[in-house]
């Protein structure tokens, strides 16, 4: 999905990114379909932890990735996509920006 990788090379501000997030659930069904049981096994994978807590589920790991009421924490949540989508997609390079 386009918008997550606009998210993470800076060509979508995180504002605008959060607001799509929290309404639009065909990004976390994309990011659920890319989901692999092997990734809760696999400890080189740096979102293994936030996924394990979350039983594999892509969206709750998302949504306990954040501080305060509701609010994202950008790092974190910038993070998790960026790690969670080279696993998924090794080939391909993401121009990663410094949040």
């Amino acid at each position: 999905m386009e918008l997550v990788y606009d998210f993470l090379e800076g060509k979508c501000d995180y504002h605008s990114f959060v607001k799509q997030l929290r309404t639009n659930d065909d990004i976390f069904d994309w990011l659920q379909s890319l989901y692999k049981e092997e990734m809760l096994k696999d400890k080189a994978f740096r979102c293994e932890n936030a996924l394990w807590r979350a039983n594999g589920n892509v969206k709750d790991a998302i949504n306990n990735l954040h501080c305060g009421i509701s609010v994202y924490d950008k790092n974190d949540i910038y993070n998790f996509l960026y790690w969670f989508l080279s696993y998924a997609f090794p080939q391909k390079t993401i121009n990663r920006i410094k949040v």
